[in-house]
């Protein structure tokens, strides 16, 4: 209800859509009856000014019912017969009602207005843009806002006014806090953030987002430009051209920085930068954006254990090749240009040779006992050994276990990528025999009779490691398996030394990241780390931990000692075995070298060698075990890991 000349007048007389049209209508209607209808409380209104007014209620006898089929005449107006036109109302939003129903302030301001006013209100917040909205809550705050020099009290003195003061007003209606920025739908940080812009600069204009440091967020070009610069110049003086082989960078034209810097140094440098050219830094988080945006391939190296040797003192001759000539320097380029396309080449290859098997295996295969020359045309592995595991293991680690070596346990790994599922090796410490050529073709040997697909092409790729893959050995293993009619045709790879990184690494990463978080206290819970660190991983002893032969170490090399060697086999990355050429072998330096071919002269050797058994621990070892590690074995564990020494059986 609105108070106009001593009168009531409903707002809902009109059945009006928004409270602005109500107001214009109330205006012509003041400007129609003001000279007739006094604001006396004794005047009286006739019979033909009642009829043509709208419904007026008395003040002294509000109970008095509106008269029934009463109807308005209003030049601006089509009459109408409210007792028969049904309601109107306003449409609501769901959302905004349960808002209006789950409000309550303490001033109870919200029933001092008509719900659907304030559902309008809140609807129209919501179509509002932030901007647009910041406005009409600003023009309001202009209007709540005291900032005269003075306060204004009651009762006390006058005091100088430390911070404006806000009447909050709703339609000319004294409201709460609350209510203010529940109708306006802002929180408190945002109102004290558009009070804080009215006061710096008074006037509904659009206000400007800022850093904690003061800088706008929006960045001009001359300062995205600023940073630009400065990271190129940092990139010239210390990224190193021609990267190579970095681990985790596979494009060839990014720029790696060293692994010293990080990008809150480099801010710092920025930053001082600026500050002495007397200009103001944008924060870490623009300068990261600006980075990521411009220049997305200027990286910062990882710290790494593994890297490429070639690649590293090519990089670091070509960062100091300022002095060189310039056939010096070409020559080196041109050294590390070759080097990379071979590392490339071999990689390009071998990832070949992945796709084509995986096409020709069939559907649902896995590893198993297969007769030779009975399985897919062509299958592909890849071996390596890992870094050995010791036990007990306890992720929580004792402090004094630090200091002692607990019983250690190998780890070899043959991996089928297109299955894919990889054979882990447990070498115990008390079942190896070496780590040598023997140990490793046996391994291999073992995996491809027991887990192979009997395939006719075999494909093995291998890092250079000499003593363990790249060795005459190895070679002469192989074509003998293509003269024993288990292959049709073998070749074996090496990749190129420090780029050898495959699918057994990854393997061998989620077991050691398995074993460092699980309590291992045997060789069974170490078979349980492996089968659970990943799908792929399968675990296969070799011996128990009483020594006990489970896998068979031949003697291969007393076995091929008639066979011919194959001079320069370090320089060599490409072999090939055939049935069309047995007892010979085919080797390139490189893919796309020419083939060279060697006879090793297998003749006359047949059957398997002889069998290498254990030694298993000597006494000092066992008393070592027993003295010092077996205190950190899980209850029920100990005789099996740290027995006494006399408990302990030699199957030597």
């Amino acid at each position: 209800m609105a108070s106009r000349g001593g009168f009531k007048t409903s707002k809902n007389f009109f059945n009006l859509d928004a409270s602005d049209e109500l107001g214009t209508l109330l205006d012509e209607i003041d400007a129609e009856y003001g000279e007739t209808i006094s604001r006396d409380p004794d005047f009286h209104v006739s019979d033909d000014q009642q009829a043509r007014m709208p419904e007026f209620i008395d003040d002294e006898n509000e109970d008095v019912e509106p008269t029934e089929g009463l109807t308005v005449t209003h030049p601006n107006i089509t009459p109408v017969n409210y007792s028969e036109s049904p309601a109107v109302s306003l449409p609501t939003h769901p959302v905004v009602s349960d808002e209006i129903i789950s409000f309550n302030c303490k001033c109870d301001c919200i029933n001092k207005f008509d719900r659907t006013l304030i559902s309008s209100q809140l609807t129209f917040n919501k179509g509002m843009s932030k901007t647009e909205l910041d406005l009409v809550i600003m023009g309001r705050i202009s209007t709540c806002v005291d900032d005269g020099n003075t306060t204004k009290p009651f009762k006390h003195k006058e005091k100088i006014r430390k911070r404006a003061r806000c009447n909050f007003r709703y339609h000319d209606t004294v409201v709460c806090r609350e209510f203010f920025l529940f109708v306006n739908s802002i929180k408190s940080s945002r109102f004290k953030a558009l009070k804080a812009a009215y006061e710096s600069n008074p006037g509904a204009t659009p206000r400007d987002f800022f850093y904690k440091g003061g800088a706008p967020r929006s960045i001009s070009l001359e300062e995205s430009q600023r940073i630009v610069d400065f990271l190129n110049n940092t990139a010239e003086a210390n990224a190193l051209a021609l990267p190579g082989r970095v681990p985790g960078f596979k494009k060839e034209e990014v720029k790696v920085l060293p692994s010293c810097l990080t990008i809150a140094s480099l801010h710092d440098d920025y930053t001082n930068a600026c500050t002495e050219d007397g200009v103001v830094a944008r924060g870490i988080t623009t300068f990261r954006k600006v980075w990521l945006e411009v220049l997305p391939f200027l990286l910062i190296s990882k710290p790494s254990t593994d890297l490429c040797w070639t690649c590293h003192r090519n990089n670091t001759y070509i960062s100091r090749s300022v002095t060189y000539t310039d056939e010096e320097k070409l020559k080196l380029l041109q050294d590390h240009s070759d080097h990379l396309r071979h590392a490339k080449a071999a990689r390009e290859y071998m990832n070949q040779c992945l796709r084509d098997c995986k096409s020709q295996l069939p559907a649902n295969k896995v590893l198993g006992c297969n007769q030779p020359l009975s399985g897919p045309a062509t299958a592909h592995y890849s071996f390596d050994f890992a870094q050995q595991v010791h036990y007990p293991n306890d992720p929580q680690q004792p402090g004094p276990i630090y200091f002692k070596t607990p019983r250690k346990c190998g780890l070899f790994g043959v991996c089928n990528e297109s299955v894919p599922q990889q054979v882990n090796y447990l070498i115990d410490e008390a079942s190896l025999t070496t780590k040598g050529a023997n140990a490793v073709i046996s391994y291999i040997h073992h995996f491809l009779e027991h887990y192979g697909l009997g395939e006719k092409k075999l494909i093995l790729h291998a890092d250079n490691c000499c003593g363990q893959n790249k060795n005459n050995f190895m070679m002469f293993y192989l074509a003998w398996r293509c003269q024993q009619n288990l292959h049709a045709e073998v070749e074996m790879n090496f990749l190129v030394a420090g780029h050898t990184k495959f699918a057994c690494d990854a393997l061998f990463g989620a077991v050691k990241k398995t074993y460092r978080r699980t309590m291992v206290s045997s060789l069974d819970d170490l078979v349980q780390v492996v089968e659970k660190s990943a799908r792929p991983n399968l675990a296969q002893l070799v011996g128990s931990q009483s020594g006990e032969q489970i896998v068979p170490v031949y003697d291969w090399a007393s076995y091929f000692h008639s066979a011919k060697k194959i001079t320069g086999i370090k320089s060599f990355h490409k072999f090939s075995f055939s049935q069309a050429y047995p007892g010979n072998v085919k080797v390139q330096t490189y893919l796309d070298s020419p083939a060279m071919m060697y006879d090793v002269r297998l003749e006359g050797i047949n059957g398997l060698p002889k069998l290498i058994k254990p030694e298993g621990l000597d006494n000092d070892r066992q008393e070592y075990l027993y003295n010092n590690i077996r205190e950190f074995c899980r209850p029920g564990t100990e005789d099996l890991v740290c027995p006494k020494p006399h408990d302990f059986e030699s199957f030597a």
